[in-house]
């Protein structure tokens, strides 16, 4: 018989047996023949929107921009990215970007080692977006940046 236990983040033990609220939690399990196996997953609030935030308002040519970001869906391909602070949403529009892993919440540093291209950004007015699963659907924009 195989044994499972959950817990959040942190290691408490969870109860199952209704809802779970909103968070990060891990699932234990052991096998009959004792392989213990450990996968985390998370519940997301649909009704709460997502936010990305940037640590900073002014940066210089290549140098890294922190990013965190909260709630999103969780999609393999969901991303960040930054923007013209005038332009629309598109394929050309999209400057440099990396995945966020699949992190309904997380923190990345864009810079040359994460971006998967677009990397310096030029001299500008920008917008770090939070990006649905490889497309082009805005879930949530920071406040503006400079880069000189």
């Amino acid at each position: 018989r195989t044994s499972i236990r959950f817990s959040q983040e942190g290691g408490k033990p969870v109860a199952v047996g209704g809802p779970l609220d909103p968070g990060r939690y891990r699932v234990h399990a052991v096998t009959p023949d004792g392989v213990a196996l450990e996968k985390d997953f998370w519940v997301v609030d649909p009704s709460t929107a997502a936010t990305v935030k940037i640590e900073g308002s002014e940066f210089s040519v290549g140098q890294a921009i922190p990013i965190a970001w909260r709630n999103a869906p969780g999609n393999r391909n969901d991303y960040v990215a930054a923007f013209r602070t005038d332009d629309d949403v598109t394929y050309t529009s999209v400057l440099a970007w990396t995945y966020i892993n699949a992190m309904p919440d997380g923190k990345v540093v864009l810079d040359q080692s994460t971006a998967e291209w677009g990397w310096p950004l030029a001299p500008g007015h920008y917008i770090i977006r939070l990006m649905k699963d490889d497309g082009y659907d805005s879930l949530a924009e920071s406040d503006e940046f400079d880069v000189r």
